[in-house]
């Protein structure tokens, strides 16, 4: 060992005790239901949503219940925030709201319990909510297409992993029902097919609508290319699906399509590939040329090359494509590559900031153990503890594109979501609960 890997070690060392405080501090300012509600106010109190894992007690109570399984201490404070989430009405939803988020936190919760049989009851009921909801959007989706090639867009809420089958398809694989996933991988694989536009044939995710705030760039709808609202989304489950032994007709020529239009449209640059954040329909030219000024997306999970470089990863992972997996990892260490201003990053959640970047990168090292990533993972570490606050309600504050930055405590886009992933680096270890799962990372 050099010295500089001497100091290199010790510097880590110290980030991780570091890092186990802030979580310390998070989940004591989360403890409370009652309280994190109350704190959310303003426009923190519009985007709170109770039965959310984005931003509402399903997504505080992930982080308690990974706590838990480390400490049973925290197990009655996962509880608490369970029962907050379902004191009012329970919608069906996808994995990111309703039901469908309130059975995935339960089955975090019951994960950390040494009785895994906690939640049982609970669970089957949800469960069977769930499998319904899969159905119905499957059974939709099929029905559409069958109706007429041109069937027109796809909803959102058909495919992606916030609201779509790709997440709820994901809840059903970590359930272990093969069957109600094995409807959502059937209906994937059939949204990956091309339906007819006026100006010829169009991937099957293409959506009506542009992919956020600059609509009126896309006339036509759009094809997005982010891990949370598009292709790489449907990948990274189809991916997952098959490593679980969940296989239908038709899912490996489906992820070689995605595959295949995904590096199709990479932009290239000094560092090496990327990708914007979408493409209008019926534009054959890759990202570089087209969309968002040609530029890259962020550097996150929700968008740009890290989110699609774990989907990449994945599928040649589980159909046995070193090229696939290269391609990955390729496009992971040019993101790396840029300089940090222009990641497009400004606060620390997992959904578009620092410890989205230091999960995915964190299981990149470990699958790719010669590419040299564990320095980026200190980094990425260091970085996202830079943004912790002491005096913030919840310890951190995330960026909005227009306002002040807010104070959310949730999982996907709040402070829970942080400490879950810094939990991780102050153990140098996985999770022990199923909480990344909910990100298709794993």
């Amino acid at each position: 060992m050099t010295a500089r890997d001497g100091v290199r070690r010790r510097t880590a060392s110290a980030a991780r005790d570091r890092a186990g405080e802030v979580v310390a501090h998070v989940a004591a300012r989360l403890a409370d239901p009652a309280e994190v509600a109350a704190r959310c106010s303003g426009a923190e109190e519009r985007l709170w949503q109770p039965l959310s894992l984005s931003d509402g007690h399903p997504g505080v109570a992930l982080l308690f219940a990974e706590l838990a399984a480390h400490d049973p201490a925290f197990l009655g404070t996962a509880h608490r925030h369970l029962t907050a989430a379902a004191r009012g009405t329970l919608p069906d939803g996808g994995l990111f709201n309703g039901v469908t988020a309130l059975a995935f936190a339960a089955t975090a919760s019951a994960a950390a319990h040494a009785d895994r049989r906690a939640y049982a009851t609970l669970l089957q009921q949800l469960d069977e909510r769930v499998v319904r909801y899969c159905a119905l959007l499957s059974d939709h989706e099929r029905q559409r297409r069958a109706g007429s090639p041109l069937c027109g867009p796809t909803a959102w809420r058909v495919y992606d992993v916030i609201t779509g089958l790709s997440g709820v398809g994901r809840y059903l694989l970590l359930r272990g029902d093969s069957a109600a996933a094995g409807r959502a991988a059937r209906a994937l694989v059939s949204v990956c097919a091309p339906v007819r536009g006026e100006w010829g044939p169009v991937p099957g995710w293409w959506a009506g609508h542009g992919p956020g705030a600059d609509a009126g760039a896309y006339p036509r709808g759009h094809l997005n290319l982010g891990l949370a609202h598009g292709a790489p989304g449907i990948l990274a489950f189809l991916a997952l699906a098959w490593r679980q032994g969940c296989r239908v007709d038709g899912q490996r020529r489906a992820m070689g399509t995605v595959v295949d239009w995904l590096l199709d449209r990479a932009g290239t640059d000094d560092a090496g590939p990327y990708w914007t954040y979408a493409v209008p329909p019926g534009d054959a030219a890759p990202a570089g040329a087209s969309g968002a000024a040609g530029l890259p997306a962020r550097t996150a999970w929700c968008y740009g090359s890290p989110g699609i470089a774990r989907a990449l990863w994945l599928a040649g992972h589980a159909l046995g494509e070193p090229s696939w997996r290269q391609h990955g990892l390729a496009a992971l260490l040019a993101a790396l590559e840029r300089p940090g201003a222009d990641w497009g990053v400004h606060d620390a959640s997992l959904c578009h900031g620092w410890a989205g970047l230091l999960r995915i990168v964190t299981l990149m090292a470990h699958g790719c153990p010669d590419a040299g990533l564990e320095p980026a993972v200190d980094h990425l570490a260091a970085r996202t503890l830079s943004a912790f606050d002491a005096a913030l309600p919840f310890g951190f504050r995330q960026h909005v594109p227009s306002g002040v930055p807010l104070s959310r405590p949730g999982f996907l886009e709040g402070a829970a979501g942080t400490a879950l992933a810094l939990h991780c680096y102050a153990r140098a270890a996985p999770p022990r609960t199923p909480w990344e799962t909910a990100l298709l990372l794993n």
